[in-house]
């Protein structure tokens, strides 16, 4: 299965990926969501080479109050790029 890595997160004591399944078969009605895997029932993970975009519903918030989020896929809407760029230079 491939998935498409959103968030990884602590709940309780087991870290989760929340993550979408590009192959996951949808009626044409419903709208597209993250699933949660629990990290310890996946196999064979590897990293692929290919890239996806962020689903567009996606917030960078953890779903329940109480999950510590450890990693998370930044969006185009977490930044302003003008003023991250213009606020890095390299040469100072």
């Amino acid at each position: 299965m491939e998935l498409a890595p959103h968030q990884l997160f602590v709940r309780n004591v087991s870290i989760y990926l929340a993550a979408f399944n590009p192959a996951k078969g949808r009626r044409q009605d419903e709208e597209i969501s993250l699933g949660e895997y629990n990290v310890l029932g996946l196999t064979d993970i590897a990293l692929g080479e290919g890239r996806f975009e962020p689903l567009s519903s996606y917030d960078g918030q953890p779903k329940r109050q109480e999950d510590r989020i450890l990693i998370f896929v930044h969006t185009a809407n977490d930044f302003d790029l003008d003023s991250d760029i213009a606020g890095c230079n390299p040469s100072t």
